[in-house]
């Protein structure tokens, strides 16, 4: 629990372990002396799930690590376990009774307490205070590029649809596939491998999104935290990740960052999914005057984008307190049959302190964005505008950022006047420069000839957005201060548009301090 997770678990053979109590606490010491300093320590545990408390640890060493805590480094929080049981849970002895859930879960129920959280009998934790969650999760699917480099080609294009794990083959449950409870045919039936993992970036996306707002909505009125299992995969797999074995960003990724707020961006604004209801949140000490919520939502699958009148709602002006972390503002009305993109935007003064979007076919019923398959295929050649804005090296001068624009201005007929939607962008070594190719891992397993040449890892502002018609985006993406952007290429995709590339002109240099 000191940052090694289940590399400081259960004692090894019997609970009396380890052999030599004395030398344990004395490593323990040197454990809290050398890592007390460290910015990212939040708090100390004696181990991860220890269960039974009567017996696990020991008296003395429960005694003897709680009083190094205290004497060491009083002003952190000590705990003897991450989780503990449901039969003799403990607020003094772990953070939660429980972990998990680590499954696909509908979207009403992050806006419960405790979400997904069932105990082995049936019973719901939604009465039980669980202020630190230690440990949950959830699916994750590899991009496409990722997939074709760990998967057999004939095993890959036998992708599972149903919800259940026997649906899924050998190989896809050897990577720890989980299933997805129907969410990729909610978006219209695959065909293609391509099609399948797009899917389930889209649905990864809302699950982690909505996972996280579910919890902030709450923050210090009923949680203080949550830790995500896990950031990134430790091997090629498909159990919840924000990066994949190669540090691809996947779909929860980008919805954690939607999520999320930063000392630069301490306000949010959200929308309760069960209850329609729109909040901000506040992470600062600070409080805010003259605040203003518009409220907008756009058809995604005809033609125009339409905004819809009923939709289109402003609240304020309102204020937020220094000790207000979250202020309800409002509701928004029910929509049904149309799948359409929300945004909300939260202004002070005619600036834009922050925004949100989703995309909901109801705020009452099960989701159903099968129409969006039909857009997805209505015209094959529509590509989104991509365009050069400037590259400059980070101070620390290991990083370049290189800033584009995206516009959906398309070149293709059909498409030119409908929204873009689920876009995102990567960043590949230009083929047609010298680069030195990913080696495939295993060609007698997968004898695939494709070559990965993205810049990996590599990271984009923002992905799986939407895009209005006419509507353009700056955006950054950060890579290797060691590459030449001039060898470089950008790529830029959405659910609707084909791929796009940028290629960037050899005179252009990332001099220039960010």
């Amino acid at each position: 629990c000191t940052g090694v997770g289940d590399n400081n678990g259960r004692w090894a053979g019997s609970y009396d372990w380890p052999l030599n109590h004395t030398i344990y606490l004395a490593a323990a010491k040197d454990t809290i002396l050398m890592h007390r300093q460290h910015p990212s320590l939040m708090i100390w545990c004696a181990g991860n799930e220890l269960h039974p408390s009567r017996l696990s640890p020991s008296e003395d060493i429960r005694i003897g690590l709680r009083d190094l805590v205290q004497t060491l480094d009083p002003a952190r929080f000590f705990i003897l376990s991450s989780m503990g049981n449901y039969t003799d849970y403990d607020t003094e002895y772990a953070l939660a009774p429980k972990d998990g859930p680590y499954g696909y879960l509908p979207q009403e129920e992050f806006w419960k307490i405790n979400p997904g959280l069932i105990f082995w009998n049936g019973t719901r934790a939604d009465k039980l205070r669980i202020a630190f969650q230690p440990e949950l999760g959830s699916v994750s699917t590899p991009t496409i590029e990722s997939l074709v480099r760990f998967m057999p080609p004939d095993d890959l294009n036998q992708f599972p649809l149903g919800g259940n794990m026997s649906e899924a083959n050998a190989i896809w449950n050897f990577h720890k596939y989980i299933p997805y409870n129907g969410m990729i045919l909610n978006y219209s039936t695959p065909t293609t491998i391509e099609g399948y993992a797009y899917r389930a970036q889209l649905a990864q996306y809302q699950q982690y999104k909505l996972l996280y707002e579910g919890f902030t909505e709450r923050m210090w009125s009923r949680y203080s935290a949550v830790i995500f299992w896990k950031s990134q995969s430790p091997w090629p797999a498909f159990r919840g990740a924000f990066y994949d074995w190669y540090l691809a960003q996947t779909g929860g990724y980008f919805g954690v960052k939607s999520a999320s707020y930063s000392p630069q961006h301490p306000l949010r604004i959200q929308l309760n999914p069960n209850s329609r209801s729109i909040t901000v949140i506040n992470t600062s000490p600070m409080g805010r005057e003259n605040l203003f919520a518009k409220i907008m939502a756009y058809e995604l699958t005809e033609p125009g984008s339409a905004l819809i009148p009923a939709s289109q709602l402003t609240f304020g002006p309102f204020n937020i307190d220094p000790d207000e972390s979250v202020r309800g503002i409002g509701s928004v009305h029910d929509t049904q049959g149309k799948v359409l993109l929300w945004r909300l935007e939260l202004v002070q003064g005619g600036q834009i302190l922050a925004s949100n979007e989703y995309w909901q076919s109801s705020w009452s019923a099960p989701q159903d964005y099968r129409p969006l398959g039909i857009l997805r295929n209505r015209d094959p050649e529509a590509e989104l505008d991509l365009g050069f804005r400037g590259c400059c090296t980070l101070p620390s001068a290991e990083w370049k950022v290189v800033t584009v624009s995206v516009k959906n201005s398309p070149k293709g007929k059909s498409n030119a006047s409908f929204a873009a939607f689920g876009v995102r962008l990567e960043l590949h070594h230009n083929p047609n420069h010298k680069f030195n190719p990913t080696p495939n891992p295993n060609p007698d397993l997968n004898p695939n000839p494709n070559i990965d040449t993205r810049v990996l890892p590599s990271y984009a502002s923002d992905g799986y957005f939407g895009l209005l018609p006419n509507e353009d985006r700056k955006l950054t993406v950060e890579f290797s201060a060691h590459l030449k952007l001039e060898d470089l290429k950008l790529t830029g995709e959405a659910w609707n548009f084909k791929k796009q590339d940028l290629v960037f002109e050899s005179s252009i240099g990332c001099f220039a301090i960010c």
